[in-house]
């Protein structure tokens, strides 16, 4: 095999050319790559990903049924590149009830702002078979018990803030009855001393081009 040698490399831009110059050429490409509008990106590109995992013990005790607690320590912040990307919000939280009902509810604040929900479903009465019913809660996830069963809130979404701004995910839980009730999250809750296993909850936000 021929070797090639070169005596000298001219990095200089010719006139009238628009050849990139060897030695600037990285950071040109660096440049024009940030540049980029979210139109010049492909479908389904993933730009950020933040995840928030947590296996610390929480015990919360509702006072009513309509008073909302939120789960400590996950929380999610990211912060979108572009106005138009769009945000998966994934959380499992891990955690037991007994004897109560639970629903947990997402919510958003873009940049510290007055949290928001990010969806909510419908409290449109509805009918199986001959009965009809009412819901007195909604939630994006739901678990009851009559012991302490360990029961996780598994939820997605697709949110679309709209916004570059950074954009703070975080769970609250509420108690659909008006009787209260003690739900333990992050953990497998009072009956450690016969489960004597934990698990960790996480809340995860990725963004993409959609």
């Amino acid at each position: 095999m021929a070797d090639v040698k070169i005596s000298q490399l001219d990095t200089s831009t010719p006139s009238g050319d628009s050849v990139i110059p060897f030695s600037n050429g990285i950071n040109t490409f660096k440049t024009l790559a940030s540049s980029l509008t979210a139109s010049c990106i492909p479908q389904g590109a993933l730009f950020n990903v933040a995840q928030s995992p947590n296996n610390d013990h929480q015990v919360i005790n509702f006072a009513n049924g309509t008073t909302e607690y939120q789960v400590t320590n996950m929380t999610v912040t990211i912060t979108p590149k572009y106005t138009a990307s769009q945000i998966l919000v994934w959380y499992d939280l891990k955690g037991a009830t007994e004897n109560v009902s639970v629903v947990s509810r997402l919510y958003r604040s873009i940049n510290n702002q007055a949290k928001q929900r990010v969806y909510s479903a419908s409290l449109t009465p509805y009918t199986i078979g001959s009965a009809s019913y009412t819901p007195n809660a909604e939630g994006n996830a739901m678990s009851h018990s009559y012991y302490a069963y360990q029961i996780p809130h598994t939820y997605m979404y697709v949110d679309n803030p709209n916004t570059v701004l950074p954009v703070t995910y975080t769970i609250w839980l509420i108690n659909p009855g008006t009787s209260g009730g003690q739900p333990w999250v992050k953990n497998v809750g009072r009956w450690e001393s016969i489960y004597k296993h934990a698990t960790t909850s996480n809340i995860i936000a990725v963004e993409l081009a959609l």
